[in-house]
């Protein structure tokens, strides 16, 4: 039979690295959400070559289609997640069951027996396999064992220059019955020791940056040592063998199933004073460290050999593979079925103002819709401000409690109808049901205020396969985080909302929304200043269908937004047919076009000014306010905005047919390839980027799902073209040859060359008539055959020029390359290599040199080749990267720091040639800050002062490192200098802040703090600082006004929410405390200390 399709998922990289030796096709199945949801950690260990990452969504239709062999888990929950897979399955026991069994919370016993019903029905679908004979007779079960292979060649290199003790392992506090962290604190205590690994409840644990730096710890330092319980584990790990192989000499906790014979290959003792005599004497003799760790590698290769475990691997898949009885390839997944999509059930939560309501009638116009969801209380739309009786609210079809669970709503569905598509609208309602999985169909949600508490947002996008976004700012937020299938989606109108009919338009101005009592707020100042010079105005809350009617009777409406966010009042006042003047936001000029749809102002001083002179211009006023309501009411409601996203669902399924019926995202076609492997190449900051040769556009719509905000291409076959001009935002028939491309200068971060530039005529001249349009910090991508390639060689050697149908040698290819021609290239281009590596390789085991270092290619041989030509050989594709001269070699470095990747910054930073030493050193300071490694952020810091002594950013930041070191009065003189350049360096202020509570002066420490947050209002941990100094000395006339700016602006931070009601409790303002609180406990029902507080506040007053 053919080898294996393996299904596996990551629970552990080194494992899997294992695996991979086995030579098979491994897929490795992410999960969306906890406790699942594990990113490959590439910076531990490289991504094997037969490993490839597939998301939830691609993993489980796959599965039900039949496209794996085996699928293999990794613990039980794992297991039980894959139950009904039609493969068959292996489970991997890596855990005692013992120690499984300490696990169990509550009631142990009832906890036991339940686990004993799990394994039993596990035993009925998986072939267990065991990592070791000790945990195969704990599971008293049967099953196959096979313990971790080492191949020792990967290792060696021990040096033990380093007079330290290592430990190395995760979470080791959290599984102290296991790894005995007292007993190991006992036996380091007065050695220079390290702890190597994830442990927040070790203080001195630190994950190692890459699996180099753990190689080179077990290579540098004196000895490792090992502590596992006989009871609960077995008498060694992966670090203890990689460290034998390395030649580290080992000290462990005695256990009967150890490797190690006591003074022999390393030390064993149950007694932890022996253990600290050993460490002692290989710390004091060097020789003898290197001849216990020289013995300790040849154990590890005679009981662990890497060939053992390959083979008895390779042989447990095959076996489970023969099991298997027939294919079902042509299965579609259960959630496949029955599209075009028509049932979709719809939850939000129902209120007048709730965007829930306008995707509703969307959606019911073109499929069958049930809704289910919580609805708000009148009483509480009341409190918030609203007068009158709201509107009338048909219920949905299927109420729901906040303490109901989902399964609930699922069993009152009717009995024959069962959703293609789940959707949930954002409604400021954190919480989502545990059990919203119970449905399994696809998952799509629609975000609305993602400046407000974002990690509880991204927490909810985890549980969805599809994720949308009404405003663009935070998209890069989402894709860094790894939510799939997410794209911007801005809000819309409504047009039946607003077919009320011609009105007399007789108010000047209006602004229907939300006025936050402090003056200081900007948008309460702006809103005052327009009623002021305008008092034919109409300014406040109003019921939705009121709202229509204000703009419906006003000449213009005034916008004043909240975090840069296009929102709902944009589409509400173009679709009035009123003027919109509106300030800037992101994504707004993608939608519509300043002074032709509506108008912008970019400075708050303008403001009036834009009003006044349009109330003077009507017949401009109404020509740019007609046409922005006709562009809106055709482009941008609410049914354009659902038909988008549920295409997008059913083109991302798969479930949409193309030209002759093919579907559009069959991955693996020649024009229709979303090209990973390139994509990784295409920097995260690209923006906006020219795809030149773009197929039917699947690469550049996997840009922009990943956060690409305008994705453009050039496609030369018509027929590829009909599909990427659907796909992409602008496409172009033609060759780029003879195009005149239609861009401005420097419109574009990133193009794209993927395997295009071989068919061209004069390549050199496409890069330079790309180089026009090219950022100046932007970056061409390219994928170049290499023709150099061994088989090439091998047909060149045997005679033959053959061309193919496809390839290196495609008969469409007019010109050949080699690494050395493609470099000329890009400097013909009058462009800078930034790098060439390879893209795609044969695997150099299965073409290797002789002994010679020579290489026999038929009647050929070439050698001896250094490493570097024979890797040449071996390259199918290289990857190529260039740029402009002069462009910023730090950007990248830049942008990973902005989105809080602050290994791959550091990392950026550190590899970048050719930059400013200064901003280096600062990039590299911050991100290790961010990482907790203060010491070497200080240095670094100090380095990039000693390359510009002036720059007070640098300054204020070493100040601010030096204030959280417990350092201020070192602090102060630097704070103080960067103030000098830069009076208003906010974050300067705050630390002089902090630096006079240290001191106990708390009125200096709130007038730093007032003042830096009257200057940037975004940092809610000097709020709480403010309001905790306020509370101490009763100035809450200073604190009040500020912490109820933030908690406005900041509506999800329940932190500063719930000090503020505090606080306002405290000084006397009853009333606002208790609105505060029932606010709060809307978006997080159930917050205990919300709930004690109210109780408390309701009790005093009866």
């Amino acid at each position: 039979m053919a080898s294996p399709h393996v299904l596996t998922f990551n629970f552990h990289e080194p494992y899997l690295c294992l695996l991979a030796k086995t030579g098979l096709r491994i897929s490795v199945g992410m999960y969306e959400k906890p406790p699942y949801a594990r990113p490959w950690q590439t910076k531990f260990r490289a991504i094997p070559k037969n490993i490839t990452l597939v998301e939830e969504a691609q993993w489980r239709r796959d599965l039900d289609a039949g496209v794996f062999d085996v699928a293999i888990a990794h613990n039980e929950m794992n297991a039980a997640n894959i139950f009904g897979a039609p493969v068959p399955c292996i489970l991997v026991c890596h855990n005692r069951r013992t120690f499984l069994e300490t696990t169990v919370s509550g009631d142990k016993e009832q906890g036991r027996q339940t686990y004993e019903k799990l394994l039993a029905r596990l035993r009925e679908k998986f072939t267990f396999v065991f990592i070791s004979e000790s945990k195969r007779a704990d599971y008293r079960m049967d099953g196959d064992v096979i313990p971790p292979g080492i191949d020792v060649d990967e290792y060696g290199g021990y040096r033990g220059d380093k007079r330290e003790v290592l430990r190395v392992g995760n979470a080791m506090r959290a599984r102290n019955l296991m790894f005995d962290v007292d007993f190991q604190e006992r036996v380091c205590d007065g050695f220079q020791n390290r702890v190597m690994g994830e442990d927040a409840a070790m203080p001195q644990a630190r994950p190692s940056r890459s699996f180099d730096e753990l190689l080179n710890a077990y290579r540098g330092m004196r000895c490792l040592l090992h502590v596992t319980r006989e009871a609960y584990e077995d008498g060694y790990n992966l670090s203890t063998l990689e460290a034998m192989a390395s030649g580290m000499p080992v000290v462990s906790l005695a256990n009967a199933t150890s490797p190690i014979t006591d003074g022999v290959d390393g030390f064993a003792s149950y007694d932890a004073g022996v253990l600290r005599g050993r460490i002692r004497e290989l710390l004091d003799d060097h020789e003898l460290a290197r001849t216990i760790g020289a013995k300790g590698r040849e154990t590890v290769a005679e009981k662990f050999p890497i060939t053992k475990f390959v083979e008895r691997w390779r042989d447990t898949i095959e076996r489970a593979a023969e099991r298997r009885v027939g294919r079902t390839s042509s299965q579609r997944a259960e959630f496949e079925s029955g599209f075009p999509i028509t049932k979709i059930l719809l939850e939000y939560c129902q209120s007048p103002f709730s965007t829930g309501r306008y995707f509703e009638d969307a959606l019911r116009n073109d499929n069958d819709v049930i809704t289910t969801g919580i609805r708000i209380p009148d009483d509480m739309l009341r409190d918030w401000g609203f007068e009158g009786t709201p509107p009338e609210r048909k219920p949905h079809s299927i109420p729901r409690a906040l303490k109901d669970s989902f399964a609930s709503a699922v069993a009152r569905l009717p009995a024959e109808w069962k959703p293609s598509v789940y959707v949930w609208i954002d409604s400021g309602v954190a919480d989502l049901a545990d059990d919203l999985e119970t449905l399994n169909v696809p998952r799509m949600c629609y975000m609305i205020d993602t400046h407000c508490a974002l990690d509880t947002r991204l927490t909810i996008a985890r549980r969805f396969n599809f994720t949308f976004l009404a405003q663009r700012t935070r998209l890069s937020d989402f894709v860094q985080a790894g939510i799939p299938n997410v794209a911007w989606m801005p809000l819309a109108c409504s047009p039946e909302l607003h077919a009320i009919g011609p009105m007399q338009r007789k108010y000047d101005v209006a602004f229907v929304g939300a006025v936050p009592d402090d003056p200081s707020d900007r948008r309460s100042r702006l809103l005052a200043a327009v009623k002021e010079r305008f008092p034919n105005c109409w300014i406040g809350k109003a019921w939705p269908e009121d709202m229509a009617r204000i703009y419906a009777q006003s000449k213009i409406v005034v916008n004043v937004s909240a975090g840069r966010d296009v929102n709902m009042r944009v589409f509400e006042a173009l679709a009035s047919g009123a003027l919109l003047i509106t300030d800037d936001a992101d994504g707004l000029e993608e939608l519509f076009a300043d002074g032709e749809h509506l108008v912008v102002y970019r400075r708050d001083e303008d403001l009036i000014e834009r009003v006044a002179y349009f109330l003077k211009h009507d017949s401009e006023r109404e020509r740019i306010a007609s046409a922005g309501r006709a562009l809106v009411l055709s482009e941008h409601t609410y049914r354009h905005r659902t038909r988008q996203m549920m295409l997008m669902v059913l083109e991302s399924l798969g479930a949409l047919g193309g030209i002759s019926g093919e579907s559009r995202y069959n991955k693996g076609g020649y024009y229709r390839s979303p090209r990973p492997e390139l994509q990784a190449h295409v920097p995260l900051r690209a923006q906006r980027v020219l795809d030149c040769g773009c197929g039917g556009g699947e690469f550049g719509l996997a840009l922009k799902h990943r956060g690409a905000k305008e994705v453009c291409g050039i496609e030369i076959v018509e027929r590829a073209y009909t599909f990427a001009k659907q796909n992409l935002d602008h496409a172009i028939l033609g060759s780029i040859e003879q195009l005149e491309l239609p861009w401005d200068d420097e419109y574009f971060d990133c193009v794209v060359f993927g395997d295009v530039l071989e068919h061209l005529i004069e390549p050199v001249n496409a890069l330079k008539k790309v180089a026009r349009v090219l950022s100046r910090d932007g970056v061409i991508v390219m994928s170049i055959p290499n023709i150099r390639f061994w088989q090439q060689v091998l047909m060149h050697a045997n005679g033959r020029w053959q061309y193919e149908d496809a390839g290196i040698m495609d008969r469409t290819h007019l010109r050949f390359f080699c690494a050395p021609d493609m470099h000329q290239m890009v400097v013909d281009a009058g462009l800078d290599v930034l790098t060439i590596q390879p893209l795609s390789m044969w695997p150099p085991k299965e073409l290797p040199r002789d002994k010679n270092g020579c290489l026999r290619l038929g009647k050929v041989t070439l050698g001896p080749l250094d490493d570097t030509e024979y890797q040449d050989l071996l390259v199918y594709q290289y990857l190529v990267v260039a740029a402009k001269p002069g462009m910023d070699r730090l950007a990248d470095a830049k942008f990973a720091l902005q989105n809080h990747d602050h290994q791959a910054a550091y990392e950026l930073a550190e590899s970048a040639t050719n930059v400013d030493g200064h901003e280096r050193k600062r990039i590299m300071a911050k991100a290790m800050v961010r990482t907790g490694q203060l010491d070497e952020a200080e240095a670094l810091y100090r380095d990039a002062l000693a390359a510009n002594p002036d720059e007070p950013e640098t300054m204020a930041e070493l100040g601010l490192l030096l204030v959280a070191s417990g350092r201020g009065n070192d602090a102060e003189e630097l704070l103080q200098a960067a103030l000098a350049r830069d009076p208003e360096h906010h974050r300067a202020i705050s630390a002089l802040g902090l630096i006079a509570l240290a001191r106990g002066d708390m009125p200096g420490a709130i007038d730093h703090f007032v003042r830096a947050l009257d200057i940037e209002i975004d940092n809610a941990a000097i709020v709480a600082r403010l309001l905790e100094c306020a509370a101490a000395t009763g100035r809450f006339d200073a604190a009040i006004p500020v912490a109820r700016r933030f908690v406005e602006f900041f509506p999800g931070n329940l932190d500063i929410a719930l000090r503020f009601a505090e606080a306002l409790y405290t000084a006397g303002q009853t009333q606002e405390a208790v609105h505060r609180l029932d606010t709060l406990l809307l978006l997080q029902p159930g917050h205990s200390a919300a709930g004690a507080l109210l109780a408390r506040i309701r009790g005093s007053a009866s």
